[in-house]
């Protein structure tokens, strides 16, 4: 298979089988020879993905991909907001072609100090993935923090959402 193009299909089938059987029973069976991309391409594949501010689709659709070999308990999980301080800083994305360093929740503007993360983690099962993040500033309405949970709730098999005690996840509580 040297040389030739991989399909999309081929691509997600493979993918969808790196998840099922993990890296090692993947590389077990390219080294046996199965006709299927390498990891490298697999990487390269999922390296085209533009991750940009706002709800993860698709890491949502990879997800999906890996919850299909997973038993049904195992999809349960618990949804997680944190903040992450950054560095007031502007810097050039050469990927988006962009400037980054502003606030990307949506109703806020300014220089963004803070990251707003959004992650699933397993209940029955050991995994966790990131699928939604904005920059923020110090100041935030915990409505709009709210409207992406319920976003990120109705995506997925949500048992219970956590957060610390920020003034904003407060807001977002009430």
């Amino acid at each position: 298979m040297l040389g030739d193009k991989w399909s999309d299909a081929t691509i997600k089938n493979a993918i969808r089988l790196h998840f099922g059987c993990g890296t090692t029973g993947y590389e077990l069976l390219l080294h046996q020879g199965y006709p299927l991309p390498s990891l490298s391409t697999l990487k390269r594949h999922l390296s085209s993905f533009l991750f940009n501010p706002g709800i993860l689709v698709e890491v949502f659709q990879l997800l999906k991909l890996k919850a299909e070999a997973m038993d049904p308990h195992d999809k349960l999980c618990i949804l997680t907001l944190d903040e992450v301080a950054l560095k007031a800083s502007t810097d050039y994305d050469i990927k988006s072609d962009e400037l980054l360093g502003q606030v990307t929740l949506p109703k806020h503007e300014g220089d963004a100090t803070k990251a707003l993360v959004y992650m699933l983690g397993g209940v029955a099962s050991r995994w966790k993935q990131t699928v939604a993040y904005h920059y923020t500033s110090n100041s935030i309405d915990g409505t709009v923090m709210g409207e992406i949970a319920i976003e990120v709730i109705r995506a997925a098999e949500v048992m219970c959402v956590t957060s610390d005690m920020a003034s904003s996840n407060q807001a977002m509580w009430k």
